[in-house]
């Protein structure tokens, strides 16, 4: 495929096929879209590319177009021209170089940093060549440590507008050969960059074996599994708010503490990691979590059935006096305008969207755990109950049914499916 196919990228959304090529893009919460490239059926690159770059490509100079467009050739041609300025801005505020990092091509890199680009350029957002590197670089490391060759050893540790680092975005897209490249060249290690592994990308977060490999080294550096964020949250509260299974398995498996409750709220005692994960509908968290000991006791199953109600309200019509705080990259900032306060939960994925999940959820936990003493089926040992009746709750022994039945009665047709 030349690199003149590789333009006609510019411009498009969603999913086309060009001279034979398919294009598919991907846009991420923060305005970044993903290149997908196949001939043939076959894969052949994933561009990352900014949204705004895309939708404004007439504004890119003949230099920023031949390095999206990955013609060597043709940048060598441009940066000859006269009149060419390496270091001209795109429309987003980048440039040529962060453009060549974003696309992984060290070659492009060197010969841009060779014709005069300034490595210590800026984005908007104060992202500097190593953030962006660490974002994107995946392949290795090398342009890592060829920018700080070239002067950006001062950068290493220095945070964007919104306080976030290169090591906390290596580990944050487990990037593993980034991070060992930071922490080679003094960057530095926070007990909360663990933290990072389980925040969301606003479209969903994933968790890769790229991740599980992130978390494993930082557990061997001495990572503490139960940091706590500037909100009050940890790694099992984000992990079950993103819907990160893998992840929270690990923490399991690491000796997280699975008891602590998230931050009052509203007046309100925070939920535990067995309530939050009820009222979410995961219902293979509430598995994992009953594998450790801890479930959700059928008495409160109304309160939270309710608080889960109250959420999917509050999206829908936020109270004027609704205080809510987003952290982002360590930083707390005030959400208050209704329509920003529902973006800001769906992005925060802190509501159940799937009532199927929910009603999953619902029907672990009342065939788990026995209605009239609260053990679950994993302290008996054996498999519970269920009224035959309603079928909505189960008890683990005869004795346990004969003693609830006058509190379950009144409620037992009524909850007949």
């Amino acid at each position: 495929m030349h690199g003149a196919d590789r333009c006609l990228i510019v411009g498009l959304t969603g999913r086309t096929d060009l001279n034979g090529c398919t294009c598919t893009l991907r846009e991420f919460s923060d305005g970044r879209w993903s290149c997908l490239l196949e001939v043939d059926g076959e894969v052949v690159r994933v561009l990352p590319a900014n949204l705004s770059l895309i939708s404004v490509s007439p504004g890119l100079t003949t230099l920023q177009n031949a390095v999206l467009a990955l013609d060597v050739p043709a940048i060598m041609r441009a940066i000859a021209s006269s009149g060419c300025d390496v270091n001209a801005r795109t429309p987003s505020g980048g440039s040529a170089l962060l453009l060549a990092i974003e696309i992984e091509r060290l070659d492009i890199v060197e010969l841009l940093v060779n014709a005069g680009a300034d490595i210590a350029v800026l984005k908007p957002n104060g992202a500097h060549a190593l953030i962006l590197a660490a974002e994107f670089c995946k392949a290795d490391s090398q342009i890592i440590d060829f920018l700080i060759a070239r002067g950006l050893d001062g950068f290493v540790n220095r945070p964007d507008h919104h306080g976030g680092t290169a090591v906390g975005f290596a580990v944050q897209n487990g990037n593993l050969s980034a991070l060992h490249a930071l922490v080679r060249h003094g960057g530095d290690l926070y007990d909360t960059d663990i933290l990072r592994l389980f925040h969301s990308s606003g479209n969903g977060a994933i968790w890769s074996d790229d991740h599980t490999a992130t978390f494993k080294q930082l557990i061997r550096w001495g990572a503490d599994v139960d940091a706590t964020g500037a909100d009050g949250l940890t790694g099992v509260h984000y992990a079950i708010q993103n819907d990160l299974l893998k992840g929270f398995e690990l923490l399991a498996e690491h000796g997280a503490d699975l008891t602590k409750p998230q931050p009052a709220c509203q007046g309100r005692t925070g939920n535990s990691p067995a309530h939050a994960a009820f009222i979410l509908g995961r219902r293979s968290f509430l598995k994992v979590l009953l594998q450790y000991g801890h479930s959700v006791s059928p008495d409160e199953v109304p309160r939270l059935q309710q608080l889960r109600r109250e959420l999917i309200q509050i999206a829908q019509d936020p109270p004027k006096d609704l205080t809510l705080y987003e952290v982002k990259h360590g930083v707390q900032r005030l959400v208050t305008e209704p329509v920003e306060v529902a973006k800001f939960m769906e992005r925060m994925t802190i509501l159940p969207k799937d009532p199927a999940q929910t009603k999953k959820a619902d029907a672990f936990v009342m065939r788990t755990i026995c209605a009239s003493c609260g053990q679950s089926s994993k302290d008996t040992m054996k498999k519970h109950m269920v009224c035959s009746r309603c079928k909505a709750v189960s008890y683990c022994s005869v004795p346990c049914q004969r003693a609830h039945w006058k509190k379950h009665k009144a409620v037992c047709s009524a909850t007949r499916p």
